[in-house]
């Protein structure tokens, strides 16, 4: 007897539910329309004005991708007028020889280099081997005060060609 009530109870409840589905909604007043149209717009003009900013953004990007491959392509072309690719190409083609040759090589070549970039250079070998005493000191100096047992291993060795 108690599940009749029930019964009746949901059926009821189900055909106002029905009810409510199948009647059309009361139309909105003519200010909320204005309103929800002109939300509507605004959407519209913040998302044209969002992609025209991601437009702008890669526009922006991309320049500043040629300007730097024009910086990368006038460093090279300075690089190339300075000679400093003639003393890279010399080691690399070094790299078969020996540590000995190699080193000797990579010395000589530094050494011209740096000698020819002086302005108003006149060749003179003498000049060349002070420049590579002064630039093997410089070098050198670091190594000796890092590395005692280094300059112990020099010692030896200068003692052996006496």
């Amino acid at each position: 007897m108690a599940a009749i009530p029930r019964f009746i109870r949901a059926l009821i409840e189900a055909t106002t539910v029905s009810q409510c589905l199948l009647t059309p909604p009361s139309p909105p007043p003519p200010a909320l329309l204005l309103l929800l149209l002109l939300l509507l717009l605004l959407l519209r003009l913040l998302l044209l004005l969002l992609f025209l900013l991601f437009l702008l953004f890669l526009l922006l990007l991309l320049l500043l991708l040629l300007i730097l491959v024009l910086f990368l392509l006038l460093l090279l072309l300075l690089l190339l007028r300075s000679g400093a690719f003639s003393v890279l190409l010399q080691l690399n083609c070094s790299m078969t020889l020996p540590l000995r040759g190699r080193r000797s090589l990579f010395l000589a070549s530094v050494k011209t280099w740096l000698i020819e970039r002086e302005p108003g250079h006149v060749y003179d070998r003498r000049k060349r081997t002070c420049k590579l005493r002064q630039t093997l000191r410089s070098i050198a100096r670091p190594v000796v005060l890092i590395l005692p047992r280094y300059r112990a291993h020099v010692d030896e060795k200068k003692e052996r060609v006496r």
